[in-house]
């Protein structure tokens, strides 16, 4: 992205602010927890009961079962998982973690709200998972991968898998996920999907974010590309890493309509976007609503004022409250 004075960043800078929440939001929304549960308490769906009284959900560390490496995660259940629980796989964005954005929030609103426990993880390359595979800026289905193997994970807890939700890159993982990548081996598509602030033109952003040159900087730096640091995680040291031709090339390749139109028309799609995301364009929701409209059951929610992480603490409100209706309501 483009600093304050509208320029371009040296390419050893670390990724725009706008991927990362301030730490002091995602202070409000760990530190402060039961403070936001409070606030965005969904009262039950009309005709039914208030929620049972649920036992306490304890987030704990797990290892994933993932080649080369296993991946890091955090579930938020009660422990142990009770037989058939409904469980939510949440996906990070570009550069980030499983604790980054609203994540943690979003862990504890599902369990206290709609009894759904869920099982962050960190995708390859990011945050603890970083020996599964180098960082890139593409990778789609390769992540895709990485979600498949989470949800394998849930299913051989004995949980039931009840959606899977995924924030800016991973709104496109969790959508190519229910579009077929990453399940060429077996695993039906999940029964509802929620992507945030997702892109669905994969070509846009590259030379905001790297600059009108960045070809041609990859094609005089030859095989090897272009050296980039950037903190793969909120609080994590600068790692290295090369953006080359290929990377570009497949990210540019990647077509989201046809993973989208390739979902099961069974599949309940929640598309949530905050209509002042300045980092992915608002519009981009409004495509994919496009491309779900064989879906049963799909919804397009624009927020306002919302910026690309929801770091305002009203705008994370007003996100959570969305998912946690969503799969509460049944769609």
């Amino acid at each position: 992205e483009r600093d304050a004075h509208g320029h371009h960043p040296p390419a050893s800078l670390h990724p725009p602010a706008s991927l990362h929440p301030p730490a002091a939001s995602l202070r409000l929304l760990t530190a402060q927890g039961t403070a936001l549960h409070a606030q965005l308490h969904c009262p039950p769906a009309r005709g039914r009961m208030p929620p049972p009284t649920r036992p306490p959900a304890t987030p704990r560390l797990v290892r994933i079962p993932h080649a080369p490496a296993p991946l890091a995660g955090t579930l938020h259940a009660p422990a142990p998982l009770p037989r058939g629980t409904p469980t939510a796989v949440l996906v990070h964005g570009l550069a980030a973690d499983r604790d980054g954005a609203f994540l943690p929030a979003l862990a504890r609103c599902l369990w206290e709200d709609a009894g759904i426990a869920s099982l962050r993880f960190d995708v390859g390359g990011n945050g603890e998972s970083a020996a599964v595979r180098p960082f890139c800026l593409s990778g789609l289905r390769a992540e895709a991968g990485d979600l498949q193997a989470a949800c394998a994970y849930v299913q051989s807890l004995e949980g039931r898998l009840a959606m899977t939700v995924g924030h800016s890159k991973g709104g496109s993982v969790v959508l190519a996920h229910a579009g077929g990548w990453g399940r060429e081996e077996g695993g039906g598509a999940p029964p509802a999907v929620v992507a945030v602030a997702a892109r669905f033109d994969h070509g846009q952003g590259i030379e905001e974010r790297f600059g009108d040159d960045i070809d041609a900087r990859i094609e005089a730096a030859g095989g090897a590309g272009v050296e980039f640091s950037w903190r793969l995680g909120s609080g994590r040291a600068p790692t290295q890493w090369r953006l080359t031709a290929a990377d570009l090339a497949d990210r540019r390749a990647t077509d989201m309509g046809a993973l989208v139109a390739a979902i099961p028309a069974s599949t309940r799609v929640l598309l949530a976007h905050g209509d002042a995301d300045a980092t992915v364009p608002p519009a981009a929701a409004a495509s994919f609503a496009a491309a779900a409209a064989h879906c049963a059951s799909s919804r397009l929610a624009l927020l306002p004022g919302a910026d690309h992480n929801f770091t305002g603490y009203e705008d994370c409100a007003a996100l959570i409250r969305e998912v946690v209706a969503f799969v509460a309501g049944g769609g």
